[in-house]
């Protein structure tokens, strides 16, 4: 049987390399997303290690106890992000940082969605009190790849 550890980034601040992220934002994390799936990595399954590799995305709990996604990428366009989420068409970004090492870090809100295989719908409905009840629809997969975190 073999054993697989899931290391968590533990970020520190590129304009001050001594401090750790984390402790700033109040975060802890708690697993790595799988690309294949959208929810935490099984190194069980067939091909979710070898494809997440390269996958930089994470769950975390805020400081007000709710799940957050984190996400580290070498480019992010954070007014595009913004602009998308005042339009309810992204989750609401809640904090970005550049780390050490290059990389941005972005914080957002934590979606659930489904996918209705008839229709060719994502519906998503954001997981904290600040947006509405009402779901929101999607019929583009492409425009909503990042719905299922």
């Amino acid at each position: 049987m073999s054993t697989f550890a899931i290391h968590l980034p533990f970020p520190v601040c590129a304009e001050q390399p001594h401090t750790p992220v984390t402790t700033s934002l109040h975060l802890r994390f708690l697993y790595k997303l799988s690309r294949l799936t959208g929810v935490a990595i099984d190194p069980s399954l067939s091909g979710d290690w070898e494809a997440n590799t390269r996958n930089a995305v994470f769950v975390a709990l805020g400081s007000d106890g709710a799940e957050v996604v984190v996400k580290f990428a070498r480019r992010y366009n954070v007014q595009a992000h913004e602009l998308l989420a005042k339009s309810r068409l992204a989750p609401k970004l809640l904090h970005h940082r550049l780390v050490r090492g290059g990389m941005t870090m972005v914080v957002m809100e934590r979606v659930v969605g489904t996918f209705d295989k008839q229709s060719k719908f994502y519906t998503v409905a954001a997981s904290f009190s600040g947006i509405s009840a009402s779901p929101i629809s999607w019929s583009n997969p492409k425009m909503v790849k990042s719905a299922r975190y």
